[in-house]
């Protein structure tokens, strides 16, 4: 976490702000005061994609058969 002093903030936000998106974290205050933490909203999710998991899960040929494991309790 990089940390940058309030006035330089100021004039260095949109470089701020670049660097956020890649991934970066930011501490800003004075050298006796920190102010705020600028982090990435989406830090540690991972944006979900469909079909990710295509290939990695079958069903069952049988899945959809009658149970009969359980006939003396019905």
């Amino acid at each position: 976490m990089q940390t940058i002093e309030l006035n330089e903030a100021y004039q260095k936000f949109s470089t701020i702000l670049d660097g956020v998106c890649h991934g970066e974290e930011f501490l800003i205050g004075t050298p006796s005061l920190p102010v705020a933490v600028v982090i990435p909203v989406h830090r540690g999710k991972p944006i979900r994609q469909s079909g990710s998991a295509r290939g990695q899960i079958t069903i069952a040929k049988d899945f959809d058969s009658e149970v009969t494991d359980f006939q003396g309790y019905m």
